[in-house]
């Protein structure tokens, strides 16, 4: 995507968030952040994918395949990464 299709997608999307209301608007903001994080998600996959057809597999591109693929995974790490933060303040 160039920078003058960001700049008139960026022009589109606020002349269509005018006409919406808080709960249409953010409803829309979760589908699209939704929308945008599914498509990292499979992109990393991808790349997962070819490194390991160059590499092989390992412990690292079992996670993130893992971390890709399985939503109760996601949650898990994020949790365990927040009480180490959490924990990690009071240390």
């Amino acid at each position: 995507m160039s920078y003058w299709d960001m700049i008139y997608a960026d022009y589109t999307m606020s002349e269509l968030i005018k006409g919406m209301n808080d709960d249409n608007l953010l409803t829309y903001q979760q589908r699209r952040y939704e929308l945008e994080f599914n498509k990292r998600l499979a992109k990393k996959l991808e790349d997962v994918n070819e490194f390991e057809k160059k590499w092989g597999e390992c412990t690292s591109s079992r996670a993130m395949r893992k971390y890709c693929t399985d939503k109760k995974y996601r949650e898990r790490v994020h949790a365990f990464n927040k009480s180490v933060i959490k924990s990690s303040k009071y240390y």
